[in-house]
Order: C-alpha cells, then structure tokens, then sequence
C-alpha cells in the first residue's frame, strides 16, 4: 500500500477528489424485490438515481413482476463502463478481500460492455424534475447507498422534487421511490440497511400515499 501511495500521487488525489462510486451488483436483490411490489398489469419505467456506472439497471426482467418498459439512469458523474479507466474505477471500490463481490462486479461488468445502460449526467433533483410519467403506468425511481452523499439541502430539495412529480401523476398512473439506505442499526449489519417504499397512485382524478418499510438486509444488498 505505501508503494502505491509513493508511486502513484496523482491517481491516489483524483480518487479522493471525488466520492465513491461503488456499483455495486448485489443491491439488485433489494431493487428486484421493489419491483415486485409494483402494480400488476402496469409497464414500468425504471429510473435510478446515483446510478455510478448503472450496472444495475440491467436487472433481469423479474419472473413474477410488471414488464420492465425502459431503464434509464442519472449521475453527476457517470463512469464510462466501456472504458478501461472506468472499469478500473469500479474494480478500486471493492475491499481486496471480498472476492464474491469482485466476482460479481466482473460478470456485471462483462455484460454492460456489450449492452451499456443509458446514463444521464444530471442532478437528481433536476433529473427527478424532468421526468414525465405516463398514464396507466409505473414510474419507479430507486436508489441505494445515495442519501448520506447528498447535504442536507439537497435531501429536502429531492423530497420537494418527488412531491412535485406525484402532482403530476396522470390518470391511472403509479409511483414509487424505493430506497435502499442506512437504516441506522449498527449492532447486526446482516439488517444495517432499509428497503423503504413511497408509493402516490392516481386512480379517478384521486392522488393517495402509502409509504412502508419493506425489507432489512445488509449494505451490499443481501440476506433480505
């Protein structure tokens, strides 16, 4: 580690400058989970907040789930998957010692190069603020591990975005935040994070909000 450290400064200060982008696979067990709990019978537009390289919006089309209709991420800097710098970023973010996980990272990796995701460079709230649903449809916009990065400022400005985009929900249309986050219980860390579903539904000119902790699991997505 000190050899690197001496023989590579400016690699080591770029990493630093920016926070990291960990893309990780195994949180597409919490995303497929919320997606089977989207409305049955409803096409859903997949969109992902925070989204690094977007290596999860290659989720599989879940087996007893609504149709996955489009997949679009955002990010403020987005890496480019089809270049080797940007596969190298991705590979840095995981501890040397956890090889499922590297494991799991490398097949993800392998098919987005032949199948990159649609990714946005954007502001959340400013992406979130852009979408436009569809009628008879489910908008359904996840992020995991995305919150702790953002001030505080901007957590509300992003809660006032989702508000806004639920008023403008039209007839029969669905949608859903889901959030994988810290749930703030450090004693079992098999449970540290939290699958959290907002769901506004328009159904006869009605606007209604449920919102609902759905599952515990850990960080990097399993055990749910």
């Amino acid at each position: 580690v000190n050899t690197a450290l001496a023989e590579h400064p400016d690699l080591i200060a770029d990493y630093k400058a920016h926070p990291p982008q960990t893309n990780e696979p195994g949180r597409q067990q919490p995303l497929e989970l919320a997606l089977r709990h989207a409305p049955p019978g409803k096409q859903v537009d997949l969109v992902e907040l925070g989204c690094s390289a977007g290596l999860n919006l290659d989720i599989a089309q879940p087996a007893d789930g609504p149709s996955i209709a489009s997949r679009t991420g955002c990010d403020l800097y987005p890496i480019d998957i089809t270049a080797v710098e940007g596969r190298a970023r991705l590979s840095s973010y995981v501890w040397v010692d956890h090889t499922d996980r590297f494991n799991r990272l490398g097949q993800r990796i392998q098919s987005a190069v032949t199948n990159p995701p649609t990714v946005v460079r954007a502001d959340a709230v400013e992406f979130v603020a852009s979408l436009a649903p569809r009628a008879g449809t489910t908008l359904l916009v996840w992020s995991s591990a995305f919150i702790p990065y953002l001030p505080d400022s901007q957590v509300r400005a992003l809660a006032d975005a989702f508000d806004s985009l639920a008023h403008r929900l039209p007839h029969d249309a669905t949608l859903i935040r889901a959030q994988y986050e810290d749930a703030g219980d450090s004693t079992d860390p098999t449970l540290a994070f939290a699958l959290t579903l907002d769901v506004w539904t328009r159904s006869d000119g009605e606007l209604t909000m449920t919102t609902r902790c759905i599952a515990r699991g850990s960080s990097h997505g399993g055990n749910l």
